[in-house]
């Protein structure tokens, strides 16, 4: 049987939930088609998060990994494909580190200036819209944890030779969060449905690759 690590994350600043953990803690145990998914809920901080993934997967040997994370600012689904070297936003983790402006940092000093999924981004992306669901492909995972994760993620597989399979989805806030955090009424937000639907989509079009 094959199996999938689906990610999402803990709530952040000082919001009470966020639709990633939801997802995660939702699709634990779930199948789809042939492969069991197993939901891993993440810190937001941006190496404790990347630890975390790493021992389950040399733990586990899944064949599939999907990171998802929340990135407020934007309209669709988004299919990410590069993690770029750099921590540069004015947010601290949940560890308590703030890199931004004068205090931005590289990730790693020295290493890559990016790395890429190992994942047909576009495919992935195709696989939602056939179902309905607005996605679109990134290469721009923004500063934070969720670029840091990506990247660290990304480098890992490619330099130590880990054969699995690796995409990240970054989601707008899901319209169920609308009656539980205090969002701007202009703010973008998804059915949870859809998040959920896409993610299922993602695992699967992944599995047949």
């Amino acid at each position: 049987m094959r199996t999938a690590i689906v990610t999402g994350f803990m709530p952040f600043l000082d919001y009470c939930g966020n639709p990633t953990q939801d997802l995660a803690q939702e699709f634990e145990g779930r199948m789809v088609g042939d492969v069991r998914v197993r939901g891993l809920v993440l810190p937001c901080a941006y190496y404790r998060a990347f630890y975390s993934l790493l021992d389950h997967i040399k733990r586990d040997s899944p064949d599939i990994v999907i990171g998802t994370g929340l990135a407020t600012r934007i309209q669709k689904l988004r299919v990410e494909t590069t993690g770029t070297n750099e921590m540069n936003e004015d947010y601290y983790d949940c560890d308590g580190k703030k890199c931004f402006g004068e205090t931005a940092q590289p990730i790693i000093p020295g290493a890559n200036h990016a790395y890429r999924t190992n994942t047909d981004a576009r495919r992935v992306a195709d696989a939602m819209a056939s179902i309905g669901v607005d996605a679109a492909v990134s290469d721009d995972a923004g500063r934070f944890i969720c670029n840091s994760l990506l990247y660290l993620t990304a480098g890992a597989i490619q330099e130590q030779r880990l054969q699995v399979k690796f995409a990240y989805i970054n989601t707008p806030w899901t319209h169920d969060y609308r009656r539980r955090v205090n969002l701007r009424p202009n703010k973008r937000t998804i059915p949870k449905e859809d998040l959920h639907a896409a993610v299922e989509k993602a695992i699967a079009a992944m599995g047949r690759a």
